[in-house]
């Protein structure tokens, strides 16, 4: 496969790249995963793995399906950002600013019936992640929403339902970051434009950064959440350069970079 002049390549771990849970790749799919990003690698393409996992762990998985070693990665919602060596991207850091003050945050949730921290792996200084064990509804969403206001102002709560549980995941992380923040701080770093930005995804947390002025592709498996908010935000963003592939995992990524031109 060819490439065109440079761009920044970026996908989401697990459900793009990597089979989701439960989820079954098509014949040969993993191998032709591996082998793009091969050749990207060896093109000179800068690759980003994105996920809501852990550092540790998001490399244990790319490891696992025996990925190339990505030039960043994009953590835990969007709020942790390392190169391929695990060395902090110090200029993002920096633009975080003050942790989060997580005895606050889990003060102000206390009491909920049925919401409950997330093991250790998915906190952190800038994240702090519970779980629901029922789909949220909007009133309760509304109320978590305003107990976290009277915490800080400037906080994001994202929540994806697990289709195969019903249970509801929940981040809470400072609003100036996020998947979409952290895409465009890399692109900025590597001086391309977002029409030169690559991006495939798969959820409810990806849709905004595949909104947002880059070139995006929703891969096939994708889940219904994630289908029904891009359809109800694409109104607002007519002008948004995103695909919806055919294929699944890996080779929706594929047919989403001949799409655009980024292979050939």
């Amino acid at each position: 496969m060819k490439f065109p002049a440079p761009f920044l390549f970026c996908a989401d771990l697990d459900g793009a790249l990597l089979p989701s849970k439960g989820g079954a790749v098509a014949p040969g799919g993993l191998d032709r995963t591996q082998s793009v990003l091969k050749e990207m690698r060896a093109a000179g393409i800068p690759i980003v793995f994105v996920s809501g996992r852990s550092p540790n762990s998001a490399r244990q998985g790319a490891k696992t399906f025996r990925l190339p070693t990505p030039d960043w990665w994009i953590c835990l919602s969007g709020t942790e950002v390392y190169d391929g060596q695990g060395r902090r991207n110090e200029s993002w850091f920096a633009r975080l600013g003050a942790p989060l003050n997580g005895p606050a945050i889990r003060q102000a949730f206390y009491g909920i019936n049925g919401l409950t921290l997330q093991h250790g792996a998915h906190q952190s200084p800038y994240t702090i992640s519970f779980l629901y064990t029922r789909p949220l509804d909007p009133m309760l969403l509304n109320e978590l929403r305003g107990r976290l206001r009277n915490v800080r102002e400037d906080l994001t709560l994202s929540h994806i339902e697990e289709e195969r549980t019903g249970r509801t995941l929940i981040d809470i992380f400072p609003s100036h970051a996020g998947k979409t923040a952290a895409i465009h701080h890399l692109a900025a770093e590597a001086d391309l434009p977002l029409t030169r930005v690559f991006f495939a995804g798969d959820d409810r947390s990806d849709v905004r950064a595949l909104l947002s002025g880059l070139r995006g592709v929703l891969v096939g498996n994708a889940s219904d959440a994630a289908r029904a908010e891009l359809q109800g935000l694409r109104r607002e963003r007519p002008d948004a350069h995103i695909y919806v592939a055919s294929q699944q995992y890996g080779d929706g990524v594929i047919e989403g970079l001949k799409l655009y031109r980024f292979a050939a």
